[in-house]
């Protein structure tokens, strides 16, 4: 039986794995594409979790985080520097 996907279960934009743009979204929004990701490339064949593809998305996924994080710490030191 097909099952078919509401408007609120639709992945947050992916912006072409941009990374600055990918920290755009909420931690939640970067968690769900992290595990969309995780469970269409999976790899069953060598010593990888994960294939080439889901990888280097996995990575911009890494990377949108730490922009994310990096931007909030220097907000927060901009706003105790005042």
């Amino acid at each position: 039986m097909n099952e078919i996907r509401k408007p609120a279960d639709k992945l947050p934009r992916n912006y072409g794995w941009n990374r600055l743009k990918l920290a755009q979204h909420s931690y939640a929004d970067l968690e769900r594409l992290r595990i969309d990701v995780e469970e269409n490339h999976a790899c069953q064949d060598g010593i990888h979790l994960i294939d080439t593809k889901g990888r280097k998305k996995l990575d911009a996924i890494d990377w949108a985080i730490y922009n994310k994080q990096k931007a909030e710490r220097d907000e927060k030191t901009k706003t105790t520097e005042m």
